[in-house]
């Protein structure tokens, strides 16, 4: 049984036999090892290989328990294609992975996932000691803290058909006193989808009187970017975590800013001569997919935490002391696991800063 640096997902020093493989796939007519990143391996301990898949079992709607916020939820909806993602049960656009618990003994395990449901499986094989209890992220807390501003008398409308985001959407309202109605509301909740939902929806007047907020998964881009066109003040990602939708709910309430978008990753267009602390930036990779390294920071990135576009990268600006930056980076460039490099930059090494210091 060997015996290395311990077990990564519970920080233990002890045996770690089991293996954790992911294989980022590709389609190319069919589904092929994806050239741009390299397969990963975890090394896991009896008690977290249980564990892990335990949690995977629930969110596939095949398990006993209670699932964690922020995992993925199939929705009610059914499996019924070979290359649908067995987590979520989404249908992935042009890039996966292939899962697999081995055993010590060779036995096979898998799962075919979608980018969204790889990263959090990765993520929690990685370090899953904050989700279990047993430790705390010294830059984020308590694991599940969740600091929020007054908010009540606001009145929200959820148009969003996700039963687990809608669920999370309505214990996160009654917990802050946000009443949710069905007209007249001072923020709208959309979600986008293929079918071109959001856009939709804002169009024909499902629009709160003070901003609106979208509900988007990684196959929704083309319905997010037509939403956020429409009026949009934000986005978050599916699945949903209470800190995600009270910080949309903020920004949403604020005056609208005179930044735009930009189209392939539907991120704000940063202003570097408002910008006064110091932020992660990060790289993609050559040959991935932009939309989807914005997509994961912003699932990944605390709700009340920025992500911004930034002449050709993206700009996470967390909300902690400079000195915990590196950890986060190193939070998230594991996260992403190859889709991206990171580099924490101080405010006057941020790009387009001198021009506009030189000009001001």
């Amino acid at each position: 049984m060997e015996m290395e640096t311990g077990c990564p997902c519970c920080g233990r020093p002890v045996a770690a036999p089991w293996k954790l493989t992911i294989q980022p796939l590709r389609l190319y007519r069919e589904w092929r090892p994806d050239g741009q990143r390299h397969a990963a391996e975890h090394r896991l301990c009896d008690a977290c290989s249980e564990w892990l898949g335990g949690l995977v079992a629930i969110a596939c709607g095949e398990g006993a328990g209670t699932a964690v916020f922020g995992s993925p939820n199939g929705g009610g909806r059914r499996a019924v294609f070979d290359d649908q993602c067995q987590v979520c049960r989404e249908m992935p656009a042009d890039r996966a992975a292939r899962i697999a618990w081995v055993s010590p003994g060779g036995a096979t395990l898998g799962v075919f996932a979608c980018a969204g449901c790889e990263a959090w499986i990765a993520s929690l094989a990685a370090d899953g000691r904050t989700v279990r209890g047993v430790a705390d992220r010294e830059v984020d807390g308590p694991y599940g803290t969740w600091p929020h501003p007054n908010l009540r008398g606001i009145r929200v409308r959820l148009a969003v058909e996700d039963s687990a985001a809608r669920a999370v959407a309505l214990e996160t309202c009654e917990r802050m006193a946000v009443a949710v109605v069905r007209e007249q509301a001072d923020i709208a909740v959309v979600e986008a989808t293929a079918r071109g939902s959001a856009a939709r929806a804002l169009r024909t007047g499902i629009q709160g009187g003070r901003g609106s907020v979208v509900l988007a998964g990684l196959r929704a881009r083309k319905d997010l970017a037509a939403a956020l066109q429409a009026g949009a003040r934000c986005w978050m990602t599916v699945p949903l975590t209470p800190q995600q939708l009270t910080a949309a709910l903020v920004a949403a309430l604020r005056p609208a800013g005179r930044s735009g978008w930009e189209p392939e990753t539907c991120l704000p267009i940063a202003d570097p001569a408002t910008m006064d602390r110091p932020v992660v930036l990060f790289t993609p990779a050559a040959g991935a997919d932009r939309f989807e390294v914005a997509w994961l920071l912003r699932r990944f990135a605390r709700g009340y935490d920025t992500v911004e576009w930034l002449d050709g990268r993206i700009a996470v600006t967390p909300r902690v002391h400079a000195d915990q930056l590196p950890q986060v980076a190193a939070r998230l460039r594991l996260l992403l696991e190859g889709r991206a490099t990171a580099e924490v930059v101080g405010v006057r090494a941020l790009p387009g800063r001198g021009r506009f210091e030189a000009a001001g």
